[in-house]
């Protein structure tokens, strides 16, 4: 809509201290009523600011945020994700507990009694890893949550294509340490893909990040190390040279 010429033409200069019925009147006529009902700006299309939480402004440039019906988000990819991809690690607030959370995140300690459980449900406090739905349907899972040092990391199992939305769960040793059933095959058990992820060591400082071979599919695992059950070091990592680690982290 066009707004009359004459209507900003008029000179709005008043000398001495202002009426009371100017200071009453709508900002845009001079109307007496309040400017919100004014009609000339109830007719007026609106556009108001983006929502720019924490969660929102970090996400990753070749992210997105698709907007749902419900007022939900999802992510997606703009672009294709290559296997083996790192995302990390999750920023959100630490707590001692947490309950009826569908999908929850504990951050292992290094003593007894310091573990912590990681917050996710309030986007100003929490990067953009809080807004990747979970899922325990094997094939909408792109992603899995693995512990690297003290923190949460995400790792595309398999490739994504541009456009597809971002789907999490556990990863196989990660959910033994929860004690939460994976969703294929036997409680517990990874699913029969899952050792084609690139695995992840961490390179001494100093030294350029590489990418891990891929182990074969369906590798069994022999000796103590796979006999003890769940523990607090990979059972995988006997496997691969010392010092190599899986590209990129993002």
């Amino acid at each position: 809509m066009d707004f009359p010429d004459e209507l900003f033409g008029q000179d709005s200069h008043l000398p001495g201290p202002l009426p009371e019925d100017v200071l009453a009147c709508c900002d845009m006529c001079g109307g007496k009523h309040l400017t919100m009902d004014c009609q000339l700006l109830l007719e007026a299309p609106r556009v108001c600011d983006s929502i720019t939480s924490r969660a929102r402004v970090t996400l990753p440039s070749m992210l997105g945020l698709r907007l749902h019906l419900d007022s939900t988000v999802s992510v997606t990819s703009t672009t294709q994700l290559q296997s083996g991809t790192l995302f990390g690690p999750m920023v959100a607030p630490r707590i001692d507990s947490i309950a009826n959370h569908q999908f929850p995140l504990k951050v292992f300690g290094t003593s007894d009694g310091s573990d912590q459980f990681l917050d996710t449900s309030d986007e100003d406090q929490c990067n953009w890893m809080c807004l990747v739905s979970p899922s325990s349907e094997p094939h909408l899972q792109n992603l899995v949550c693995l512990q690297m040092g003290q923190d949460i990391y995400y790792l595309v199992r398999r490739a994504v294509p541009a456009g597809s939305e971002l789907r999490v769960w556990y990863s196989p040793f990660y959910a033994q340490k929860l004690r939460h059933t994976l969703a294929v095959g036997v409680p517990g058990q990874p699913p029969p893909d899952v050792t084609e992820v690139v695995l992840i060591r961490e390179r001494s400082p100093g030294h350029p990040a590489e990418a891990a071979p891929a182990l074969p599919a369906n590798t069994e695992r022999q000796g103590p190390a796979a006999a003890a059950g769940p523990s607090r070091d990979c059972p995988l990592c006997e496997q691969i040279p010392a010092g190599e680690v899986a590209s990129p982290l993002i």
